[in-house]
């Protein structure tokens, strides 16, 4: 029986671009919390629902992470542009922690990009922004899939 998602030449660039994506995902190993910290580095003030959007949580699951990140001293909430909102900042340590995450990632990254030199990391990066160029460009959408990075 051939499965749909194989070629006579082996399993589809589907398949494998999403066995990629599976090995980079595993090797950064992020969590809520390094979601939540590179995101409030990127966007510092940013209101609870939209980093709830960005970090891919409720708004109830992002107060518990930031109620939980506030109690280790990473993040702070103030008073938003009026009263009724809390702007999230990340503290002296949060800024390390997130620092750390983000050097953690950039190194995962390079190891699996470590087979690519000269003319094929070039065509790699080519073909990734225009990948990347493709997707929706709403600013949540944008803030999702960006929640990683620096």
């Amino acid at each position: 029986m051939t499965r749909s998602y194989m070629t006579t030449g082996g399993l589809r660039l589907e398949n494998r671009a999403a066995a990629w994506a599976l090995a980079l995902g595993d090797a950064v190993a992020a969590t809520a919390a390094d979601a939540a910290l590179a995101t409030l580095s990127y966007y510092p003030g940013i209101r609870i629902g939209r980093l709830a959007n960005a970090v891919r949580l409720t708004h109830s699951g992002a107060v518990r992470l930031l109620d939980r990140l506030e109690g280790e001293g990473l993040v702070e909430r103030r008073t938003g542009k009026d009263a009724r909102t809390a702007a999230v900042f990340l503290t002296d340590r949060g800024r390390t922690a997130a620092e750390r995450f983000l050097q953690r990632r950039e190194q995962a990254v390079a190891a699996l990009l470590a087979p690519l030199a000269g003319t094929d990391r070039r065509e790699l990066q080519r073909l990734i922004d225009k990948l990347l160029a493709e997707l929706p460009s709403s600013r949540p959408h944008q803030e999702a899939i960006c929640r990683l990075c620096d």
